[in-house]
């Protein structure tokens, strides 16, 4: 059996935020200097800007982050 690929008419765009990660709540909260909150919220803008990519969004922006 051949798999067909058939483009939809139509396009999406997903506008809005992700919730924000475990580590960061975790980490605004905690006792860790300006620095250390900027390395982690790095981090974790690296990794989140990856889900959209995976499902081939061509632009993506870490906003409020």
């Amino acid at each position: 059996m051949t798999k067909v690929q058939i483009k939809a008419p139509f396009r999406a765009d997903h506008v809005g935020s992700f919730l924000r990660p475990e580590r960061l709540k975790e980490a605004h909260y905690g006792k860790i200097t300006a620095s250390e909150l900027r390395s982690i919220k790095d981090e974790e803008i690296v990794s989140l800007m990856e889900k959209p990519k995976e499902i081939g969004l061509q632009a993506v922006t870490d906003e409020e982050f």
